[in-house]
């Protein structure tokens, strides 16, 4: 939803919140989300590294 911007105002920072929780659940969707935003760096400090160790 914050991502696609639907009924609500996009904002990555949160978009990274709740793909990190979900993720850290071991959702294997989320972390290919939170992947992308480290390599994009929407969110979180661009870091291709750490977003490769995420995926």
């Amino acid at each position: 939803m914050y991502r696609d911007e639907k009924l609500v105002i996009q904002d990555y920072a949160k978009t990274f919140n709740w793909f990190s929780k979900s993720a850290l659940q071991g959702c294997e969707y989320e972390q290919y989300n939170l992947a992308w935003l480290y390599y994009e760096g929407k969110g979180v400090a661009k870091d291709g590294q750490k977003g490769f160790g995420v995926a």
